[in-house]
C-alpha cells in the first residue's frame, strides 16, 4: 500500500524493459550488420557464423530474430521506406546500394525461416511456440504481398522466396490450422477467384500483371514443395524422422487439395478412396485448374492481349502443366480447358522478318503442347485410353491447323467438336515457329 513502494516497482520494471528492448535491439543490429558483411563479401567466416548462430544458438532456428528484424525494419514486401529509420535502427536507403542492403537483409531472414524448424513438420510437443511463430510469419508474408505499389517493385527472387515459404506453411497448416490458403493468398493480392462470379476481366494493367505473377510464384512452389519435391530438398532433412513426417503431410496436403479425407499415416491399404467433396468444389478445381483457366483465357485473349501481357498467358499455362498430370482426369479433360489449350496450340505467330527467336504466341503454343502431352501420357489402359484420344480429337485439329488433307480422317474428325480457327504450319514455318511445331511432333 506504500504509493513510492509501488512507483519504484513500475520504474524498476520500465528499466528492466527497456534494457531487454536495447539489448534485443543491439543483438539484431549485429545480426543485421553479419549479414550484410556475408552478402557484399561472400565471407565464408561470416556466413559460417550465422550459420552456427542459426543451428546450435537457437532453438527456433533463428526464426523469432528474423521475423523481428522483418517487423523492426518495416518490410512489407517491397522496397524500404526511403529517407527514415524505423525503430532506431532501420535502413535507409535512397540510393540503389541501400536498397540492395535492405533485399539482402530480406532474402536472408526470409531463407532462414524457410530453413528454420518451423517449417520441418515437427510434432505438436516439439514446439509449442513455433504455431505462434508460423501465424506472425503467415501474417508477415500476406501483408507484404497485398500492397500493389511494393509487389510492383519486388525483386523476383524475394517473390519466389515468398512463394516457397507460403507453400511450406500449406504443408505444415493445411487444411487444419489454415483452412484455404488459395483463398487468403487470393485476397490478399485483390484477386478474383472462379467462385466470385466477378472474374472475367477486360483491363490487364501492370498492377494486376504483378499480383498474378506473385500467385503463379505460390502455385509453382506448392508443385515444388509438395507435388515434386527435388532429391535435394528431400534429402535436406536432418533427421529421418522430420522427412518422414514430411513426406506424410505431403501426401495428405495432396489428398485434401483434391477433396480427399486426410488419414493420420501413408494408407497401408491401398484400396481406392473416395472423395468427401464433390470434385467442382475442392480447391484443385477452384484455386487451381480455375483460376488458372481464366488467367490463360484473359491473357491471351486477341483482343486485350499484346506481348507484354502474353507473358503471363505463357506461364500460368506452364504452372498448369505441372498440374495436369495427377489432379483427377476429368479435370484435366474439361471441355472448356482442353478447348482453350488447343487455341492457344493454334496461336503461334510469325515475327517480323527480323526475328530469329519465337515469339510470346508461338512460347505459348510449346506450352499448350506440353500441357496437352501431360494429358495423353496419364497411365491408364488400352481402351481409356483411346477413349481419351478420341474424345480430345489432338490429330484432328493439328491436321486442319495444319491445313493437311487427310481424306478420311479429316472427315472422321469434322464434327466439331472442337471448332477452333487456328494455324501451325508444319511445312513452311518460319524461325520464330520452330519451337512450336517440334513441340507438336513431340506430342504426335
Amino acid at each position: 500500500h506504500d504509493p513510492l513502494k509501488k512507483h519504484n516497482d513500475v520504474q524498476r520494471q520500465r528499466s528492466i524493459m527497456a534494457e531487454s528492448s536495447s539489448e534485443a535491439e543491439r543483438y539484431l543490429q549485429q545480426l543485421e550488420s553479419t549479414i550484410l558483411h556475408a552478402a557484399s563479401t561472400g565471407s565464408p567466416e561470416s556466413s559460417r557464423q550465422l550459420d552456427v548462430e542459426r543451428c546450435q544458438n537457437s532453438p527456433d532456428g533463428l526464426a523469432g530474430a528474423c521475423l523481428e528484424l522483418l517487423r523492426r525494419r518495416g518490410w512489407t514486401g517491397g522496397s524500404s521506406s526511403s529517407g527514415s529509420s524505423v525503430d532506431g535502427g532501420g535502413i535507409s536507403t535512397p540510393s540503389v546500394a541501400g536498397q540492395r542492403q535492405y533485399d539482402a537483409v530480406v532474402f536472408y531472414a526470409l531463407t532462414t525461416l524457410q530453413r528454420s524448424p518451423l517449417l520441418r513438420c515437427r510434432p505438436p510437443s516439439d514446439n509449442t511456440n513455433f504455431s505462434t511463430l508460423r501465424n506472425q510469419l503467415r501474417h508477415v508474408l500476406l501483408t507484404g504481398i497485398s500492397d500493389p505499389t511494393n509487389l510492383q517493385s519486388m525483386p523476383n527472387f524475394v517473390a519466389t522466396k515468398i512463394g516457397v515459404l507460403l507453400a511450406l506453411l500449406v504443408r505444415e497448416e493445411y487444411p487444419v490450422d489454415w483452412a484455404c490458403p488459395w483463398r487468403d493468398v487470393l485476397t490478399a493480392l485483390n484477386l478474383s477467384s472462379p467462385l466470385d462470379g466477378n472474374h472475367v476481366v477486360n483491363t490487364v494493367t501492370l498492377g494486376k500483371m504483378a499480383r498474378m505473377n506473385m500467385y503463379l510464384s505460390f502455385l509453382d512452389a506448392v508443385s515444388d514443395e509438395i507435388v515434386y519435391p527435388s532429391a535435394a530438398d528431400e534429402a535436406d532433412g536432418s533427421k529421418a524422422s522430420d522427412f518422414q513426417r514430411e513426406r506424410i503431410r505431403r501426401e495428405q496436403v495432396k489428398d485434401a487439395i483434391r477433396g480427399f479425407p486426410i488419414q493420420s499415416t501413408i494408407q497401408t491399404n491401398y484400396g481406392p478412396m473416395e472423395p468427401s467433396v464433390p470434385l467442382e468444389h475442392t480447391d484443385i478445381a477452384s484455386y487451381v485448374v480455375g483460376w488458372l483457366l481464366n488467367a490463360l483465357r484473359l491473357t491471351a485473349s486477341t483482343t486485350i492481349g499484346d506481348e507484354t501481357v502474353l507473358t503471363i498467358a505463357v506461364r500460368a499455362t506452364a504452372t498448369l502443366k505441372r498440374y495436369l498430370s495427377w489432379i483427377d482426369l476429368r479435370l484435366s479433360t474439361d471441355r472448356t480447358l482442353v478447348h482453350t489449350i488447343l487455341d492457344g496450340l493454334g496461336g503461334a505467330s510469325r515475327g517480323s522478318s527480323d526475328d530469329e527467336d519465337p515469339t510470346h504466341r508461338t512460347m505459348l503454343a510449346v506450352e499448350c503442347a506440353y500441357c496437352l502431352r501431360e494429358i495423353v501420357d496419364r497411365g491408364m489402359g488400352e481402351q481409356k485410353k483411346l477413349a481419351l484420344l478420341t474424345e480430345l480429337d489432338v490429330f484432328g485439329v493439328l491436321c486442319r491447323f495444319a491445313r493437311l488433307d487427310v481424306g478420311n480422317m479429316a472427315a472422321a474428325t469434322s464434327d466439331g467438336r472442337y471448332n477452333i480457327d487456328g494455324k501451325l504450319d508444319l511445312v513452311t514455318s518460319d524461325a520464330t515457329q520452330i519451337e512450336a511445331v517440334a513441340a507438336a511432333a513431340e506430342l504426335i
